[in-house]
Formats: structure tokens, C-alpha cells, sequence
């Protein structure tokens, strides 16, 4: 059976197995959209595999949730849960965008955010900015080989130094 499309076109859809278990004319239209039969294969074959769990998609990706007590076991042989908890609950959205998420320590704006927002102002110390820059330094250069330095294990391990992980323990 040959289309109006021309017959090399025509043999090309006759000759593929048709997964959407329509006619002729339809898998060569759903071609001229898609630009050839093989991108139509590749997205069913995808959404097969999505179907039987082998993949992820877009919105299992969205659903899924950063393990952050993971990371901040890389630096910590005793991870405090309810503490890492209640960092994520106070960063809150924060937390959906990359670069919000990340702490930049070659940024001097950066560490003054840090400084100035979340060890004066969340963790209410009082020490001078020198010694609590020294210790964002401290805590920054235990993480140097990791690029991407996310803001919860940066933020637990400056609540750990000054010994304020129990204010993140939820209210009872």
C-alpha cells in the first residue's frame, strides 16, 4: 500500500511495525510531524520503558528529593536528622533553584551572605565578622574538593562548629 506521500515514503511506513495500531495513513502523518519514523519509534520505545519503571521521567525527576544527609555524612561520622531537617524546612524554597541551593565559596559577597544572614542572624552569634569568616573559611576548606557545595551541609556544619544544631530539632 502506497500513501500520497510518494512510494519510498509509503514502503518506509509499510514496513514498520506500528505500535500505535493505527492505519497507514496515520503513522505517516504522525511521520511528517515528527520528521521520520524513527523519532516516533524512539519516543514510544521511551514511553514503554517509562511505563514498566526502566526510566525516569520528567516527573519522577521533579518528585525525587535530594539526599542531603547523605552529603553531610561525607564530613560527619554522626548524622543529626532532625537537625538536617530543620535546615531543609528553614531553606525552604531556597532549595528548588541550583544556584540557591549551592554556596559559591569564591564569592566574598557569598560568604558575607552566609556570614551576615545565617550565622549573625539565624544562629544569633555575636562574635566578630573576622572570627566567623575565619570559620566559614574553616568550613569551606574542609569541602575544597567539591565543587558544588550545597548550602544545607554547608549550613550544618557551621550549626555543628558553634554547637546550635539542636535549635533546627523541631518544637515539641
Amino acid at each position: 500500500m502506497l500513501t500520497d506521500f510518494g512510494p519510498r515514503l509509503g514502503r518506509a511506513v509499510d514496513n514498520q511495525a506500528n505500535p500505535y495500531n493505527d492505519d497507514a495513513d496515520a503513522a505517516a502523518s504522525r511521520m511528517s510531524l515528527h520528521g521520520s519514523i524513527g523519532f516516533s519509534r524512539q519516543t514510544y520505545g521511551f514511553e514503554q520503558r517509562a511505563r514498566q519503571g526502566r526510566v525516569m521521567t520528567m516527573a519522577d525527576a521533579k518528585d525525587a528529593k535530594p539526599d542531603y544527609s547523605a552529603d553531610v555524612k561525607k564530613y560527619v561520622s554522626a548524622v543529626d536528622e532532625p537537625a538536617v531537617a530543620g535546615i531543609v524546612k528553614h531553606l525552604g524554597i531556597a532549595l528548588r533553584g541550583r544556584d540557591s541551593s549551592l554556596v559559591a565559596s569564591t564569592d566574598p559577597d557569598e560568604m558575607k551572605r552566609v556570614r551576615d544572614h545565617f550565622l549573625k542572624k539565624k544562629l544569633a552569634l555575636t562574635e566578630s565578622d573576622e572570627h566567623l569568616d575565619a570559620a566559614v573559611k574553616e568550613i569551606t576548606g574542609r569541602m575544597k574538593g567539591v565543587h558544588d557545595k550545597s548550602r544545607v551541609t554547608v549550613y550544618y556544619l557551621l550549626a555543628e562548629k558553634f554547637g546550635k544544631l539542636a535549635m533546627f530539632h523541631p518544637k515539641k
